[in-house]
């Protein structure tokens, strides 16, 4: 379920919204903050608390990459042009 939030993400600001370098910085900020403060927590015991951290993680670490590339298309990056 966590994965069609993000295709829905990616769907609204790549194909509907256009695509903006200021909004690729922020998407890298918020990104980057959730895997670092999800790894300040203390280290569950719980399994279903453990997987949930996991997901959330990865789900930050998705959201670093969709803000690099929000930037790198923003700025006619030559990284991003063959993509377009």
């Amino acid at each position: 379920m966590t994965k069609v939030a993000v295709y829905g993400f990616i769907r609204i600001v790549f194909d509907l919204l256009g695509i903006h370098a200021c909004g690729g910085n922020s998407v890298m900020v918020v990104g980057g903050a959730t895997p670092s403060l999800e790894s300040s927590q203390r280290f569950p015991t719980d399994t279903k608390r453990l997987l949930a951290y996991s997901t959330v993680e990865n789900i930050g670490i998705i959201f670093i990459g969709l803000g690099l590339a929000m930037s790198f298309a923003g700025e006619n990056h030559p990284l991003y042009a063959g993509v377009a």
